[in-house]
């Protein structure tokens, strides 16, 4: 039997996974239990080539994050051994353990439920321009299409599309890196032509996942799959047509544009160095700057620059025959910067405006992404000035100074800009405690062709991760919940949300009459309320359905107080808003948009308490902090594969609940056993 591993953010990910290969496979027959109590394991049989053939899947959820120790090795090694120089990680990645019992990476996949607009549209362009380095393929799984919600109604506002120039940039990358780098677009809840006439002519055609499905299941089996990759870069392309298409703005690539590139495959910056008709229009609000000489150069690069794609992206090209003349005017900005001389003018210049960091100085994600976007629209042989206005923490400006490589070490950001770019501008309030003051400061660091060029190991395997962790944690908390509610029970239940840590919070759905409503586009909170990890939805028990509201953490310690009645809140807010869709069969039906009402009047909330357990933890005090009705206190059992839970609930329709959960249980994977305090 072929041994494949799955390694993920969470159980979510690498299930969702197990999910495509199993709708390749057509007709798999799956079993589901346990490898050890952190990893679960699929096995799938099948026919293929008239022999039937069986394949078993350990799941490992729960990644070496910010240098834990969770897993006995990093799965990630081997990726940044063969060049993956920046801190992007994606959701999941599976690996085949070779003839010599070692693990070899064989693709990554990265899948995303967020609005695709303005920089959360580049944001993790780092993570497809550093994965593909290493020549790991790799997937980017794009639900389309989203709309913006108005955050205290829930009304829909507008369907946000992202960008052209973001899609075409992984077409474009995959042709010069040859490794195979693709978005795959798949059909979203609210995707409804008839709806929002801003879907029309958008084809069933442009979404992959029937094509990504039938990928995966090639690359286990050591099957071609060129003319894979080559469909999904067509129906990538026919995205950025569509996108271009309904624009309407005169400011940007028309679609003649984008297929002269697509079919000539000529470099995208020298073809707006000659034939742009814009310029980069960065827009940089007053309050977001720190003196007068940002909207100055601000509008030096709107004046010289052409733009890339549209004027939208903050990405301008100054040309070679014009750098004489920028570099005289920025010095009539800066006086105080002679080294703006060293720009040489014999290419092109890359200019990229960033705020960076928000108001505290440390916050960083979605610009992360847009250095790597330049490099993969182009090649990383150009000439990149990076431009930062927003504010920085003292401790990474003397880092800037005097060890940048350390900085780049330990942030996000820094490592793209440092690794990606030429040269630094900074003009920015520098933070130091309560005070700021504006620093200006240019500098080519001399750390873009060092990281760049860093030796290859150019092998993708590494000894094999033991299915048993190093330590267990919340991930492992999770993963129990999600088998109990979603595998175990023989009761009526409904999983109705999971969102463990790293998950995308892309939605909650109940069933009412053999309907599924879905919430969509969460909040983290809202109206007092904590959003839930774990709900699920158990039928029978009573006259209404009950509604099983938890939170989840590693320590029972860690648990707010009045988490309990703070996600109960949250959800009775959310049920008074019209859900977002809905559809009348879970798994096959198609959605539509929901005009309906579900009143939380019809529900039995119950909420719960979920944490490792140990042997100081003093039930009754949880109990009384945290407000929950219900604690569930889990337990590996290493040498037996399986979880010991113990539930202890407060009152009389809690202790039903608890009581039930255990007479149902469908799989041996739990030992199970009631607490009534």
């Amino acid at each position: 039997m072929r041994e494949f591993h799955i390694h993920g953010d969470n159980v979510i990910e690498c299930e969702r996974m197990i999910e495509y290969i199993e709708k390749g496979l057509n007709g798999a027959h799956v079993t589901y239990s346990f490898a050890s109590p952190a990893c679960p394991q699929v096995t799938m049989s099948f026919p293929r080539d008239d022999t039937n053939q069986s394949v078993k899947f350990l799941l490992y959820p729960g990644f070496n994050k910010t240098n834990g120790s969770r897993w006995k090795s990093d799965i990630y090694e081997p990726l940044k051994k063969n060049g993956s120089i920046l801190d992007e990680t994606p959701d999941a990645l599976i690996t085949r353990i070779n003839n010599s019992g070692d693990e070899e990476v064989l693709v990554a996949i990265e899948f995303c439920s967020a609005l695709q607009a303005g920089n959360q549209a580049w944001q993790r362009s780092g993570r497809a321009f550093s994965t593909s380095r290493s020549g790991c393929p790799y997937l980017y799984i794009v639900d389309f299409v989203k709309y913006e919600l108005d955050k205290q109604t829930r009304q829909r506002k507008a369907l946000r599309f992202p960008n052209p120039a973001v899609v075409y940039s992984y077409i474009n990358h995959s042709n010069n890196s040859g490794v195979f780098c693709t978005q795959v677009y798949v059909r979203a809840e609210e995707f409804q032509p008839s709806f929002d006439s801003d879907l029309s002519g958008f084809s069933d055609d442009y979404f992959g996942d029937e094509a990504f499905s039938q990928y995966l299941v090639a690359k286990l089996l050591g099957e071609p799959t060129h003319q894979i990759e080559c469909l999904l870069l067509e129906k990538n392309m026919k995205v950025v047509d569509f996108l271009t298409s309904r624009s309407g703005d005169t400011n940007c690539f028309k679609k003649s544009d984008w297929d002269f590139l697509y079919r000539s495959k000529r470099d995208v910056i020298e073809y707006a160095a000659v034939n742009g008709s814009f310029s980069c229009s960065k827009k940089i609000a007053n309050k977001s700057v720190s003196s007068e000489s940002v909207l100055e150069f601000r509008d030096l690069v709107k004046e010289m620059s052409v733009g890339i794609g549209s004027q939208d992206l903050p990405i301008g090209i100054i040309s070679k025959n014009n750098l004489d003349l920028f570099k005289h005017r920025a010095k009539a900005i800066y006086p105080e910067k002679p080294n703006i001389d060293s720009i040489p003018c014999d290419s092109n210049l890359i200019v990229c405006l960033i705020k960076g960091f928000k108001p505290r100085g440390d916050d960083n994600r979605p610009d992360r992404g847009l250095l790597p976007l330049v490099a993969m629209l182009s090649n990383t042989r150009q000439n990149v000035l990076t431009f930062i206005y927003g504010p920085l923490l003292d401790t990474s400006y003397k880092q800037l100074l005097t060890d940048p490589k350390k900085l780049a070490g330990r942030n996000g950001l820094w490592k793209a800009v440092l690794s990606l770019s030429d040269y630094i501008l900074l003009d920015c309030p520098v933070l130091h405690g309560a005070t700021n003051s504006t620093q200006q400061f240019l500098c080519n660091t001399g750390l873009k062709d060092q990281l760049l060029k860093e030796p290859k190991s150019h092998t993708l395997s590494m000894s094999k991760i033991p299915s048993e962790p190093c330590s267990y944690s919340e991930d492992d908390v999770d993963t129990a919940l999600h088998v109990l509610f979603s595998k175990s029970l023989k009761i009526g239940s409904f999983e109705c949300m999971c969102n463990p840590p790293g998950g995308d919070w892309s939605g909650f759905s109940v069933k009412r009459n053999n309907i599924e409503y879905r919430w969509l586009s969460l909040p983290r909170v809202s109206n007092g309320g904590k959003r839930p990890d774990h709900i699920a939805e158990i039928f029978g028990l009573g006259d209404k359905p009950i509604l099983l509201v938890v939170e989840s953490k590693g320590q029972a310690k860690d648990l707010e107080a009045s988490v309990g009645t703070q996600l109960i809140k949250y959800i009775d807010w959310l049920m008074k808003s019209t859900p977002s869709a809905e559809r009348a069969d879970s798994h096959t039906g198609e959605w539509t948009i929901s005009h309906s009402r579900v009143s939380p009047g019809d529900y039995t909330f119950i909420s719960a308490g979920a944490f490792l357990r140990n042997a100081n933890n003093d039930y009754q005090s949880i109990l009384s902090k945290s407000s929950c009705d219900i604690l569930f206190d889990v337990d590996p059992i290493p040498t037996a594969a399986k979880w010991s839970i113990q539930a202890i609930s407060k009152n009389e329709t809690a202790l039903k609940i608890a009581k039930e959960i255990g007479k149902s249980l469908a799989i041996e994977s739990f030992d199970y056993r009631v607490i009534d305090l």
